[in-house]
């Protein structure tokens, strides 16, 4: 928590499993988040993830890797 208004957080993951044909799959990812608390019930929060991986897996098996970017708000009651 940068502050009472403001909030960043970091997550990554790594994964490792084999697929259905026997080959080794390790996809992994890394999400940042902020956080703002405009009132006492609401927060808005904006996230950024990359997604990597070592075989195309992402937009339909043409791409290695993909970027997303979402924002929300959150009611609380």
């Amino acid at each position: 928590q940068l502050s009472d208004s403001f909030k960043l957080s970091l997550r990554a993951e790594s994964l490792k499993f084999e697929t259905t044909g026997g080959a080794d799959l390790k996809p992994s990812e890394i999400t940042v988040t902020g956080g703002y608390a405009m009132a006492k019930n609401f927060d808005l929060l904006a996230e950024i993830r990359t997604d990597d991986a070592d075989a195309k897996i992402y937009d339909g098996g043409t791409q290695d890797k993909a970027t997303t970017l979402a924002v929300k708000g959150i009611f609380k009651f």
